[in-house]
């Protein structure tokens, strides 16, 4: 009965030490907002905290409806993006009801092909999105712009930004010039 009660004990503490290492060590994203709560944080600290990779977005003031979506390595070690195509992000604009209107990747074509960047640490990758293409199918109201990166094992790394459409936007005319 000794032998049992030492088996049973031998495993308990196997299963304890290997949920304590895989419980460690994980991406943390941001998915609570516009800003990055970290870039504050990073600032008062010092510096780069083991572990995250997040995301954030902000408003480009000189250009209406123009946004900046930051990919923020805050790691201690390089992290590699993967993308599986040439898109590097997709996004959706919702409604205040959390209904998805549209979608950045639907209807387009994307090279097929594998690509990788290198975020060093406290490296941050920036992308311009223009959200234009779609102002015309919206109404005039208060919408929320949902963007995250296509790289592999990422895709949750979502950041959101609430953004006011007065329903008047009209795109320039590319023969006016």
């Amino acid at each position: 009965m000794t032998s049992f009660k030492s088996i049973a004990l031998f495993i308990t503490l196997v299963i304890s030490l290997f949920l304590l290492v895989t419980c460690g060590g994980s991406l943390t994203p941001n998915q609570d907002g516009a800003t990055n709560s970290n870039n504050d944080e990073q600032e008062s600290t010092g510096g780069i905290h083991e572990g995250t990779v997040n995301t954030a977005i902000e408003s480009i003031p000189e250009e209406e409806y123009s946004f900046h979506f930051h990919i923020n390595n805050d790691k201690t070690e390089a992290v590699t993006l993967e993308y599986t195509s040439s898109q590097e992000y997709d996004y959706h604009i919702l409604d205040d009801a959390g209904k998805t209107l549209a979608t950045y990747s639907m209807n387009k074509s994307f090279l097929q092909t594998t690509s990788e960047k290198t975020l060093d640490p406290g490296e941050v990758l920036t992308m311009d999105v223009d959200i234009t293409e779609f102002l015309p199918q919206l109404e005039e109201g208060t919408y929320v712009l949902e963007i995250w990166p296509t790289v592999v094992d990422l895709t949750d790394l979502k950041a959101t930004i609430e953004f006011d459409y007065d329903g008047k936007y009209v795109a320039e005319d590319p023969l006016d010039n």
